[in-house]
């Protein structure tokens, strides 16, 4: 697979309690459409058990309503989940639009302790948001 120029890697949170089942973090496309290309972990404290960690869509940014679970799964272990170490999830190809957003969830919460910095890669689609429906211009 190849990636545009238009690639960027953005920071979803930048410390996430994993010991805790929880939506932890949601990003939403604003002006421009992206397309989630792949998403890590960056483990500040170690993991003291396995766990993992799911990526929703909403396709109606705030609503369950239509929520789609596990567009990617990061699974960590206390080996891959050990301090200043990177678990991620490649080639996703998941595209949001303006209005939707991506909801992070730790969805086992096995561990203790832990936490981590979550960071996805993105390519942006330029696309004019007078194309898009859930966009509106300001008067």
């Amino acid at each position: 697979m190849s990636y545009t120029n238009d690639l960027q890697e953005v920071q979803v949170a930048n410390t996430v309690d994993i010991a805790s089942a929880a939506d932890v973090a949601t990003y939403a496309a604003g002006y421009f459409p992206f397309v989630v290309r792949s998403v890590t972990m960056v483990f500040h404290v170690a993991a003291d058990a396995t766990g993992a960690m799911e990526v929703d869509k909403r396709i109606t940014a705030g609503s369950d309503t239509g929520r789609t679970a596990a567009q990617a799964t990061i699974n960590y272990t206390t080996t891959t989940g050990a301090q200043g170490k990177t678990v991620y999830a490649d080639q996703l190809d998941v595209r949001v639009d303006p209005g939707e957003e991506l909801v992070f969830q730790i969805s086992d919460a096995t561990p203790t302790a832990g936490d981590a910095r979550v960071m996805m890669h993105i390519e942006i689609i330029p696309e004019n948001p007078a194309n898009e429906s859930d966009s509106s211009e300001t008067t």
